[in-house]
C-alpha cells in the first residue's frame, strides 16, 4: 500500500489510547464504531440504541455520498419531502403534524426547498391566506434517486443476514420503533 507524504505523517489513536504510526500498520484495520474508540466507551457497544444510532449514521453517510445535495443534506428536508410526496398539497400546519418536526423547521426548511425547485406553493382556493405544498418534478426525481441509492445501501447492510434473522430483526426494530411512538409526543419535559 503506497501512502501519500501528507499519510505518511499522520497517525491514528486506537481504543486503547496508543498512538501508531500509519506506516507500521499495513493494512489499515476497518475503520472503528466512534464508541470503540475510548476506554470509557466500551460499555456503550452493550446498548442496542447506540448500536443502531451508529448504523443510522453510517446509513447517512453513505446517502450523502451518493444523492444528497444542497438542502437535502438535511434530515427534516428528507422528511418532508418523503410528506409531501406522500400527500401532495398539504398546509405547513398538516407538515407539522405528519412530520413531528417543529413549526419555525417546517417553515424555513420548505422555503429553501422551494428555492431549489424540489417543491412549490399554491394558494389554496378555499383560504387565500393558506397555502399548499406540492412535490416538483425535481422533488420526485430526487427521490426516485433516493429509493434506488436505499436499495443499494441496504443490499450491504443486509448482506449475511438470513431470512429467518431478517424476520427477528424487523419484528424488534419495530416493537422498538412502537415503544418510543407510545410514550408520547416528541415535546421538550418541562
Amino acid at each position: 500500500m503506497k501512502l501519500t507524504k501528507k499519510a505518511k505523517n499522520i497517525e491514528k489513536l486506537y481504543s486503547d489510547g496508543e498512538f501508531i504510526n500509519i506506516q507500521e500498520q499495513e493494512p489499515m484495520p476497518p475503520p472503528r464504531p466512534f464508541w470503540a474508540v475510548r476506554k470509557e466507551n466500551r460499555e456503550i457497544k452493550e446498548n442496542p440504541t447506540m448500536v443502531i444510532n451508529e448504523i443510522s449514521r453510517l446509513f447517512n453517510a453513505k446517502m450523502r455520498e451518493n444523492v444528497d445535495v444542497g438542502i437535502m443534506t438535511q434530515m427534516s428536508a428528507k422528511i418532508i419531502l418523503s410528506v409531501v410526496a406522500d400527500n401532495d398539497g398539504l398546509s405547513q400546519l398538516d407538515i407539522v403534524r405528519l412530520s413531528s418536526l417543529r413549526p419555525p423547521t417546517v417553515s424555513l426548511t420548505v422555503n429553501k426547498m422551494e428555492e431549489e425547485g424540489l417543491v412549490r406553493r399554491e394558494v389554496d382556493p378555499n383560504d387565500k391566506r393558506a397555502c399548499r405544498i406540492f412535490i416538483s418534478e425535481a422533488g420526485r426525481e430526487h427521490r426516485k434517486r433516493v429509493f434506488e441509492s436505499i436499495k443499494q445501501i441496504e443490499k450491504i447492510i443486509m448482506s449475511g443476514i438470513d431470512g429467518q434473522e431478517y424476520d427477528i430483526l424487523m419484528k424488534l426494530l419495530t416493537k422498538m420503533r412502537d415503544n418510543i411512538l407510545l410514550d408520547g409526543p416528541f415535546q421538550k419535559k418541562k
